[in-house]
């Protein structure tokens, strides 16, 4: 069920951990209330400045934009390399 959308996101509920495992790759999977056995997948999808950025500024640019959740106490682990077809 799709219980808010957003000119930027969608926040879906009713969707079961074993699901959210093998649809939701590219998602952070947590355990959201072990207290009611809920489960919750987080995607992330940055928006950039430019296309031509530098790992290093990119890394600044991600930095700059989560320190507000960072400062609320979130926690990231951010991984950046070459893509697919730049891999040595």
């Amino acid at each position: 069920m799709i219980d808010a959308i957003t000119e930027e996101s969608t926040f879906t509920t009713g969707i079961p951990e074993s699901e959210q495992t093998s649809n939701f790759a590219n998602a952070t999977l947590h355990t959201a209330s072990a207290a009611n056995g809920i489960a919750c997948s987080i995607a992330v999808y940055p928006a950039y400045p430019s296309d031509d950025l530098t790992e290093a500024e990119i890394a600044k640019h991600l930095a700059d934009e989560l320190a507000p959740l960072i400062a609320k106490g979130w926690t990231f682990e951010v991984q950046i390399g070459p893509d697919c077809d730049n891999e040595a």
